[in-house]
């Protein structure tokens, strides 16, 4: 469950995540969104996944990220 942290919000480069302060969730706009799976490797809550990958290949592919 979505705790309205901010922290895929914070680090999503592609501003796909915004969190709607009266609803008290993250919201994903699809259009902009990219599936590189930062944001679901950064949520501590497990509130987000990305579509076709299980969480344990989402951390296991941004941990390569060269940043």
């Amino acid at each position: 469950r979505c705790t309205a942290c901010g922290d895929c919000e914070r680090v999503c480069q592609y501003r796909a995540i915004r969190v709607n302060s009266e609803r008290n969730v993250a919201e994903v706009n699809p259009a902009l969104c990219k599936g590189c799976g930062l944001c679901s490797a950064t949520c501590k809550s497990g509130a987000i996944r990305v579509q076709g990958f299980a969480p344990e290949q989402i951390i296991s592919e941004v941990e390569y990220l060269p940043w």
